[in-house]
């Protein structure tokens, strides 16, 4: 399998705009650097533009847009979870969003903790959360709750129609036989969207605050935390997209940078793979010819 991956999704408003890409004259299709990509319709599921789509790519933290689909269909985004030593069942070079054993946490404030810091350890905390409220049981090593969750996650893609998808973890540490393409994750993406609390959380650009926010009950063990978001697409300076809305970054050195991005008004999933995109700011180079290529197409 060829390593590194680059994504982006978005958003296209195709349905309200009108028009379709086979009358399109005289654009030729954007220069995109990635090795696999795909441009598909935001509900409908329309692909617009594809390269290697089907290519199998190792997604990196783009992992953690799926594990909170999932942890939102079992927890409550009112409902505080306590985290147990999975906090520390991560490897040392893993980014973490700095969660302490025994801690109260929101999970609102969980999936922003997947989001905004991309906490690896947070996506463990996921899993114990889910695996305990599924009835496995609360006395389990993590080695079983990861590989009970990784089914549950796996199940769920096969659900979004996500057949080539295969994961091992809930946060997309390298692993060989952890991987997806993008077309795969152009559909769990788009799904992860439509959720109103992940499309809002994927859109900030920072949390300050406290893990278990404003509620907090005697003898509670919480954090306050000052997360801002890799995402630079939606943060002021040299890649600024003023129509990005989200969604979630990643990095691994097998992967190499990783990109699911949204914008208000074109919409692209990428997973992409190319030697160019030597730091995680490059990973934002293909966004102005693909996102011109849809305005172009529908404005």
């Amino acid at each position: 399998m060829k390593k590194g991956i680059f994504i982006i999704t978005a958003f296209l408003l195709y349905c309200a705009l009108g028009g379709d890409p086979a009358l399109a004259q005289g654009y030729a299709p954007p220069n995109v650097n990635a090795q696999s990509a795909i441009l598909m319709e935001q509900g409908t599921g329309k692909v617009l533009y594809a390269k290697n789509e089907r290519q199998r790519m190792y997604p990196a933290s783009i992992t953690k847009v799926l594990t909170a689909i999932v942890a939102l269909e079992y927890l409550d985004p009112e409902e505080i979870v306590t985290t147990g030593t999975e906090v520390n069942a991560v490897p040392y070079d893993s980014s973490t969003a700095g969660h302490l054993v025994g801690e109260s946490l929101k999970v609102e404030n969980l999936i922003r903790g997947l989001f905004i810091p991309s906490g690896n350890e947070t996506g463990c905390v996921a899993a114990a959360a889910v695996v305990k409220k599924a009835g496995y049981g609360e006395s389990m090593a993590y080695g079983e709750i990861e590989r009970i969750f990784s089914n549950i996650l796996n199940e769920k893609a096969r659900e979004l129609g996500a057949m080539d998808t295969n994961f091992v973890n809930p946060h997309g540490y390298h692993d060989a036989n952890h991987y997806t393409t993008a077309y795969d994750a152009a559909l769990f993406c788009s799904a992860a969207m439509e959720n109103e609390l992940i499309r809002r959380i994927a859109g900030e650009t920072e949390f300050y605050g406290n893990g278990a926010g404003f509620v907090r009950e005697p003898g509670w063990v919480t954090k306050d935390y000052r997360w801002e978001s890799h995402n630079l697409l939606i943060m002021p300076g040299e890649f600024f997209y003023p129509y990005a809305t989200g969604i979630k970054t990643g990095f691994t050195d097998p992967a190499g940078p990783s990109l699911a991005a949204s914008a208000s008004i074109a919409a692209l999933a990428w997973l992409a793979r190319t030697r160019a995109f030597s730091s995680s700011r490059r990973r934002n180079c293909d966004r102005p010819s693909a996102a011109a290529m849809s305005v172009r197409l529908y404005l």
